[in-house]
């Protein structure tokens, strides 16, 4: 694994620089942490691992296949600026498929896009895959979350930048006028 240099770890033909410092780890799958460290429930997994994501589904199917868990998994298809190309993208997408998962993509709105239909657009995409027997109109509550999360934000920025220009507007008329 090559580190990043901000605590990341990187397959190597994900990051483009090699001159960064290589240091060998051990790991182990999530099936073989929980083995040995029972749970009675999984109901959520993240997955953030720069290039290695097929790697850590397959580590961890026996988990996924029990719990059924939501999976919160960043992939990418490729990343031009790092002359990167993810061979294992179309069969980490499979793979969620034959585990009777539906998978979707958020764009760069903020929505939900099916993964079988447009272009994946160039760099990290992030995706939400639930399990068949999960109602898919979960799906619809979550983009729901999200697009009031953006518009909450997004209001916090206006009145925040419009408090700001009141206050600078204020000073200013004392100041000159």
């Amino acid at each position: 694994m090559q580190l990043s240099g901000t605590g990341s770890t990187f397959n190597p033909d994900f990051n483009s620089d090699s001159s960064l410092p290589y240091r060998e780890v051990e790991v182990i799958s999530l099936d073989e942490w929980i083995q040995d460290n029972p749970l009675d429930n999984v109901d959520f997994i993240k997955v953030d691992v720069e290039g290695y994501e097929l790697d850590v589904l397959k580590g961890s199917e026996a988990t996924i296949k029990s719990f059924k868990p939501v999976i919160f998994i960043e992939i990418a298809k490729r990343f031009s600026s790092r002359n990167f190309f993810n061979h294992d993208y179309q069969i980490t997408l499979n793979w969620f498929k034959k585990n009777k998962y539906c998978v979707k993509r958020f764009n760069h709105f903020g929505k939900f896009v099916d993964t079988d239909t447009g272009t994946v657009p160039d760099g990290v995409s992030m995706y939400l895959a639930i399990h068949s027997k999960i109602p898919e109109k979960i799906f619809q509550d979550i983009q729901e979350h999200v697009s009031n999360y953006r518009r909450i934000k997004i209001k916090n920025k206006v009145e925040h930048h419009s408090i700001r220009l009141k206050s600078t507007l204020k000073y200013l008329s004392h100041k000159y006028l």
